[in-house]
């Protein structure tokens, strides 16, 4: 079985530090997911200092409480002229957890993703939003999932839609599933962001911040060890590149 991928609890906590500062410094979410990102937060350091290795726990932002983003006139598509609807981006979790290794200093310093009992999950809708405020019909939906034991595809992929029998992408079709860089919630956070506001987003992050910074590291950091991984699993001598990347895990760096 597959085991799902470690974190650091510290770096995993300085990503959702960083992520909040830049949001709310550039106004990118509306004031209630503001208050919802910090108690997502205040759930995962929580487990950080509970007393038993193995204890398992469920890190979520629900889909009827989701992470909001301001409303978008039209930034999507900065040079269109018309044609264009204006939109709010929706964004909901729902990770498994379970604490590893040793308790020091009276706190875990690793959680695992606890993918036994599912997979790990982060949701974007777009939604069409009125004049007044009002959210109306969905207009996109995708997540971006950590593979569980025993699915196919990337172990971490996109999937489109995938949720009803209703066409196109039916729940029973599963596929397709595109490989996936965003690993963490808040690296699909920036990635909704920089969609729906690309030149906001990127004018922010071009400031010389703090909070800009430690979420550039932090993210440089990711991507490296994603790649170099990735790197070398395609060199794979008895497997197409492709075939050898969409059987990879983490748990497995080195090999196919």
């Amino acid at each position: 079985m597959t085991a799902g991928p470690t974190f650091e609890f510290s770096a995993f906590l300085v990503e959702l530090d960083a992520m909040s500062h830049l949001v709310q410094d550039g106004g990118f979410l509306d004031g209630p997911s503001c208050a919802r990102l910090a108690d997502f937060r205040e759930r995962v350091e929580r487990l950080m200092h509970v007393k038993t290795s193995g204890t398992t726990a469920r890190w979520e932002i629900s889909r009827d409480r989701p992470l909001r983003t301001r409303h978008c006139p039209g930034a999507y598509r900065p040079q269109a002229t018309h044609g264009l609807a204006s939109v709010v981006g929706e964004l909901s979790v729902r990770w498994d957890v379970r604490l590893t290794g040793q308790r020091k200093k009276r706190s875990f310093a690793m959680f695992q993703v606890d993918n036994e009992r599912g997979n790990a999950s982060t949701r974007v809708s777009i939604k069409r939003a009125t004049e007044n405020g009002d959210v109306e019909e969905e207009l996109a939906v995708w997540r971006s999932d950590i593979r569980s034991p025993g699915g196919v595809g990337c172990f971490y992929h996109t999937q489109v839609l995938g949720e009803t029998n209703v066409t196109p992408f039916p729940d029973f079709l599963g596929v397709p599933r595109f490989p996936d860089p965003f690993v963490t919630p808040m690296a699909v956070l920036e990635f909704l962001l920089s969609e729906l506001f690309p030149e906001a987003w990127d004018e922010h992050l071009s400031s010389s911040a703090h909070s800009t910074d430690t979420w550039r590291q932090s993210q440089k950091q990711r991507w490296m060890d994603l790649l170099d991984a990735q790197r070398q699993i395609v060199g794979h001598p008895r497997a197409s590149p492709w075939l050898a990347l969409r059987s990879w895990s983490p748990s497995e760096p080195r090999s196919c």
